[in-house]
């Protein structure tokens, strides 16, 4: 089983068995080999028994399936983390920008003789102040996400552990 699929066996391997056994090699499932050892040796095999095996054999499927559902569940998220904090980083450069440029502004303001227009600069701190906010509330949204996702991202994990333990 890889990736919630059957593959087959190592391509080397069944070069292997031929080599050294001259025969070919065949795979089954284990209900499917049930029914054709009965065919082939004559043998009744009670339909009982293989629903039985293929029911163990769909449970094996369906416990792998969603193990395979759950590591997916996590690189996605893995990704949807990395996405946010990509984002949360690029908010703090604009953010940082935007204070310096604030600085900036307040320290012309105070080298200003009395009597110079401070129009001009009041207004441009004023739209900064409003970009500050929006800022700030993207980051809020975003670090609101992050840790939406990194609560998801633990709930899978334990999971995982939890049916890891289970299954020793």
């Amino acid at each position: 089983m890889f990736q919630g699929k059957t593959l087959g066996p190592r391509p080397e391997l069944v070069k292997e068995f031929l080599d050294k056994t001259g025969n070919k090699f065949y795979m089954y499932q284990s209900d499917r080999f049930l029914e054709f050892a009965a065919e082939h040796f004559k043998q009744d095999v009670k339909p009982e028994i293989v629903d039985e095996v293929r029911d163990l054999r769909m449970h094996d499927l369906k416990k792998h399936k969603v193990k395979f559902e759950q590591i997916q569940k996590i690189e996605l998220l893995g990704m949807r983390g990395q996405e946010l904090r990509e984002r949360l980083a690029g908010a703090k450069v604009r953010f940082d920008r935007i204070t310096a440029l604030i600085n900036e502004d307040r320290q012309m303001l105070t080298e200003l003789a009395p009597g110079e227009e401070k129009d001009e600069t009041l207004r441009r701190l004023g739209k900064y102040r409003s970009e500050v906010k929006v800022i700030n509330d993207e980051m809020k949204i975003i670090n609101d996400e992050l840790d939406e996702v990194i609560k998801e991202l633990r709930m899978a994990q334990v999971f995982l552990q939890v049916n890891k333990q289970r299954e020793e």
